[in-house]
């Protein structure tokens, strides 16, 4: 009965909210690629090397 609730709420409330994000993002890769990545790699501290 669970997984049933659980599907509902999954498809009725989940799905339709982040498959409009997914596509846009999907879509639109160089300024996922641009903007996001670029920032998430810039903001990581530098790596240190372990002799």
């Amino acid at each position: 009965m669970e997984a049933i609730v659980y599907g509902y709420q999954l498809g009725s409330l989940v799905l339709p909210t982040l498959v409009p994000i997914l596509l846009w993002l999907w879509m639109d890769r160089k300024f996922v690629n641009d903007v996001l990545i670029r920032s998430w790699r810039d903001s990581l501290p530098p790596a240190t090397s372990s002799p």
